[in-house]
């Protein structure tokens, strides 16, 4: 069986990078699943985050994006691959909202070991390159 992922767009601010995380249901179709994700800032630099997650209670402002689908017999595998990703540090332009890298530069790297040990295709990255930065 597959599992559908999906990329969650968190639209912070207009002139700001828009917050990216990779959102597993539990079930196709369910609200309720895990989130990973880079959490952080440019001025304190970023940290892994895996957890629970009910996207139905966000008060964000955000979008889903389907990012296709994987076996599910990967998805013990996702927390691993994710803590084996490098999250962004402290910018050296902390004020440049985009002179730095952040959760989207480590989702893109996240998503490259995905593709590169062969949990998703290709066109999971593609998705990303397409995807609202703001």
């Amino acid at each position: 069986m597959t599992r559908e992922l999906f990329l969650v767009v968190y639209h912070e601010k207009k002139k700001g990078p828009a917050h990216w995380s990779m959102f597993i249901p539990h079930t196709d179709g369910d609200v309720k699943g895990k989130i990973i994700h880079a959490v952080g800032s440019p001025f304190t630099g970023y940290q892994l985050e895996i957890k629970e997650y009910d996207i139905s209670k966000t008060k964000k402002s955000h979008e889903k994006i389907s990012l296709g689908s994987i076996d599910e017999g990967w998805l013990p595998h996702l927390n691993s691959k994710a803590e084996g990703v490098k999250t962004p540090g402290v910018s050296k332009k902390p004020l440049d909202p985009f002179g730095g890298e952040n959760c989207q530069n480590w989702l893109e790297s996240y998503v490259d070991v995905l593709v590169k040990d062969g949990v998703v295709l290709q066109s999971t990255r593609d998705v990303l390159i397409s995807a609202p930065k703001i």
